[in-house]
């Protein structure tokens, strides 16, 4: 049966704006050598319109990071395709002409997909917008309904918990998809501590979420 939801919205087809996760961080070094190869083609994309939290040095933003050094991986493969991909995934989010600024995407939980029995990412790209990254279909996202609670006990049968460490994250390094999920109303990121996604009457998944900004709550 499908869960009584606090507000609930239909998903937006992905725009491709996007970010990822990140392990530990490699040497910076690695970073500069990869801004001087891809510079100019990400000074091509759109400025993002704002910044809810201001714009990050890209060296700094952990999640750009870890795209940014797939990228080169892909370019030291010869896979243009993948390489491509990256590279318009971080354009989304660069904020400057010179690319060395970008609105920097906030981890908040892993979505369990029970169709394709992966762990997705889900992050923050603003105060009113996350994207999931996963390897489904596209079409299964936009015929798909998101459910969101505001309180920790919205799934009596699991403990609320959500580990905001970057360190311990595990993605598979080919999950480049990202859907994009425009939160309805006043809701806000930090507003939400779960999501509920269905298709008609088929579950596709289900995640705790967390703002990093009150994970440390007392009380």
């Amino acid at each position: 049966k499908v869960p009584v939801p606090v507000v609930v919205l239909s998903f937006v087809p992905p725009n491709r704006m996007n970010s990822l996760g990140v392990n530990t961080l490699p040497r910076i070094s690695v970073v500069l050598v990869i801004l001087t190869v891809y510079e100019s083609r990400l000074c091509d994309g759109a400025v993002p319109a704002s910044c809810s939290w201001g714009c990050t040095p890209i060296k700094e933003c952990q999640l750009i990071y870890r795209d940014l050094v797939s990228a080169k991986v892909a370019r030291a493969r010869d896979d243009n395709i993948l390489l491509n991909k990256i590279i318009s995934l971080i354009r989304g989010y660069i904020c400057d002409d010179k690319a060395e600024k970008v609105c920097c995407p906030e981890y908040m939980g892993q979505f369990n997909n029970t169709i394709t029995n992966t762990v997705n990412t889900v992050y923050a790209i603003n105060r009113d917008t996350i994207v999931v990254r996963s390897n489904m279909e596209e079409d299964r996202w936009t015929n798909a309904e998101a459910f969101f609670w505001r309180y920790e006990d919205c799934f009596p049968w699991l403990d609320y918990k959500v580990e905001l460490d970057y360190n311990d994250l595990e993605e598979d390094e080919e999950r480049f998809e990202e859907t994009k999920v425009l939160l309805p109303g006043s809701l806000s990121v930090e507003d939400i501590r779960c999501m509920s996604v269905w298709e008609g009457d088929t579950e596709v998944g289900q995640a705790h979420l967390a703002w990093h900004e009150r994970i440390h709550k007392t009380g």
